[in-house]
C-alpha cells in the first residue's frame, strides 16, 4: 500500500509539472514572424520533441542496461569518458570542415549516421554474445560519437543562423517545455515497458523508441531552411540556456561552446597564450567542476542497480523527476540572476550540487532515491544555465571561438578525467563512500568558483 501511495503522489506531481509547462510553453508568441521563419520554428520544435524521446529513453537508460549486461564501474565510466576523448579528437576539424560546408544538409548527414547506430543498438542483444555485451556497447557508443560531434557543432551552428536573435529567448523556451514534456513521459512509458517485458526485450523496445525519436528529430531538423547569410550568432546569454540547442549528453553547453567553432576559419582556434591571464585560472575552476562532476555520474547507475537493486520502473520515475526538477528551477533562473548576479548563482549552485550524489549515497530504497533526482534535477536546472551564463559573461565578443575552443577543451578534458576517477574511487572504498566523497569534492569545486569563478 505505501509504494502505491508514493505512486500516487510521483503522478501527481507529473500531472501539475506537464500542465504548469504546457500553459507557459505555449502561449501565443510576442512577435509576428514570416511563413519561412515560422516553418522553421515549427521543425525546431518537432526536433526537440524527438530529441526528447531519445533523451528520455536510450539516453536515460544505456548505462542502467550496460550495468545489467555486467559492465563494473570501469565499463560504465568508459561510456562517459570514451566520448570524452572523441570530442577533443574530433569538435576542431568538425567545426572547420562545417565551416566550408553547406551546413543545414552536412548536419543532416551527420545526424542520420549517428542515427543508424541507435538503431543498431536495438538489435546488439542478437549480435554480440552476453560475455562481450559491455565492449560491444562501449564500441558502439564511440562509433555514435563521431557523427555526433558533428552533429552537435552543426546543429547550434545552424540554430544561431535560423533564428533571429530577437526571437531565441522564445524560441528556446518553447523548445525546453516540449524537450521536458516528452523526457518525462517517455521515461515513464520506458519504465512501465520495462517492468512488462522479459530481459532484454524490454530495453530493445526502449532503444527502438529512441532509434525512433532521434529519426524524428534529423528528419524535421533536416527540413529546416537557413538563411543564404548567416545571423547574428551572438545573443544575450540568457538567450542561449536551458538545454535545447545544447546538445552534449550529460554535461551542459558543449553543444553552445562547440557552435562557435564554424566560425574564424582563417585564424587559429587554440590560442594557449589566453590561459596566461586570469582566464586561465577562470577556465581551471571549470575544468575542475567537471572532472568532479562526472567522478559521481559513473557511479550512480552501478549504485541503483548493484546496491539498490532498483527495478527498472523505480530507475524511470526517477529520470522523470530529475527531468522535472530541471524544468521546475529553470523558471527560478532569470529572478535569482537579477538579484544575485550570474557569479553568485553559479557559486551557490555549485556547492549545493552535492546533494545529488549525497542523496543517492544515503538513498536505502525508492523514496529517498526519487529525493535524490527531484533534488538534484532541481539544483543542475540552476547550474546548468549558470555554468553557461558565467561563462557567457567573462568571454569577450570579439574572440568567442578562441575562448570557447578552451572551455570545450576544459569540458571534455574533465569529463575524461572525472569518468576515470571514479572507478579508481569505488575501488579503493566502495561505490557508496565514493559518492559521499564526490559530494565532499563538489564543495571544494563550488569554494574553488568563488575564488575564481
Amino acid at each position: 500500500m505505501r509504494s502505491k501511495g508514493h505512486v500516487s503522489v510521483v503522478l501527481g506531481v507529473l500531472i501539475g509539472y506537464v500542465r504548469r509547462l504546457w500553459r507557459a510553453g505555449f502561449a501565443a508568441a510576442p512577435f509576428s514572424v514570416s511563413a519561412a521563419e515560422q516553418a522553421n520554428y515549427v521543425h525546431l520544435y518537432w526536433d526537440s520533441f524527438g530529441f526528447g524521446v531519445l533523451s528520455g529513453s536510450t539516453i536515460s537508460f544505456v548505462a542502467i542496461y550496460a550495468v545489467r549486461v555486467g559492465a563494473g564501474a570501469l565499463q560504465v565510466s568508459l561510456l562517459s569518458s570514451g566520448p570524452a576523448v572523441v570530442n577533443l579528437m574530433f569538435s576542431l576539424p568538425a567545426g572547420r570542415w562545417l565551416g566550408r560546408q553547406q551546413l543545414g544538409p552536412a548536419t543532416f548527414r551527420a545526424g542520420a549516421v549517428a542515427r543508424l547506430g541507435y538503431l543498431v543498438l536495438c538489435a546488439l542483444p542478437w549480435i554480440a554474445p552476453p560475455v562481450l555485451m559491455p565492449m560491444a556497447l562501449l564500441a558502439l557508443l564511440l562509433f555514435v560519437a563521431v557523427p555526433n560531434t558533428f552533429w552537435a557543432v552543426g546543429f547550434n551552428a545552424l540554430f544561431a543562423d535560423t533564428v533571429a536573435p530577437e526571437h531565441r529567448g522564445f524560441v528556446v523556451g518553447r523548445r525546453s517545455v516540449i524537450l521536458g514534456i516528452s523526457q518525462v513521459l517517455v521515461s515513464l512509458l520506458c519504465g512501465a515497458v520495462l517492468s512488462r517485458l522479459v530481459f532484454p526485450l524490454g530495453y530493445q523496445i526502449v532503444f527502438v523508441l529512441g532509434a525512433v525519436g532521434g529519426g524524428l528529430s534529423i528528419y524535421h531538423l533536416g527540413r529546416v531552411q537557413s538563411d543564404d547569410v548567416p545571423r547574428v550568432r551572438v545573443g544575450s546569454a540568457a538567450q542561449l540556456t536551458i538545454g535545447s540547442e545544447v546538445r552534449s549528453g550529460d554535461a551542459f553547453g558543449g553543444g553552445t561552446a562547440l557552435r562557435f567553432l564554424t566560425r574564424a576559419q582563417q585564424t587559429p582556434l587554440l590560442k594557449l597564450a589566453l590561459l596566461r591571464g586570469s582566464f586561465g585560472s577562470f577556465i581551471g575552476a571549470y575544468f575542475l567542476f567537471y572532472t568532479i562532476q562526472f567522478i559521481t555520474v559513473p557511479l550512480i547507475p552501478l549504485y541503483a542497480v548493484q546496491t539498490l537493486r532498483l527495478p527498472d520502473s523505480v530507475v524511470s520515475i526517477g529520470s522523470a523527476l530529475f527531468f522535472i526538477g530541471m524544468g521546475l528551477s529553470a523558471t527560478l533562473l532569470f529572478r535569482l540572476s537579477v538579484r544575485w548576479g550570474h557569479r553568485l548563482v553559479l557559486v551557490g549552485a555549485a556547492l549545493l550540487y552535492l546533494c545529488y550524489p549525497l542523496l543517492n549515497a544515503v538513498a536505502r530504497g525508492p523514496l529517498m532515491y526519487y529525493a535524490a533526482h527531484l533534488v538534484g534535477g532541481g539544483v543542475w536546472g540552476v547550474l546548468n544555465a549558470a555554468l553557461l551564463n558565467r561563462l557567457m559573461e567573462r568571454v569577450p565578443e570579439d574572440d568567442r571561438p578562441g575562448h570557447m575552443a578552451l572551455h570545450n577543451i576544459a569540458l571534455h578534458l574533465g569529463i575524461l578525467c572525472g569518468s576515470s576517477l571514479a572507478p579508481v574511487l569505488a575501488g579503493a572504498m566502495g561505490v557508496r563512500e565514493a559518492l559521499f566523497a564526490g559530494a565532499g569534492l563538489r564543495v571544494v569545486a563550488g569554494i574553488v568558483f568563488w575564488l575564481y569563478g
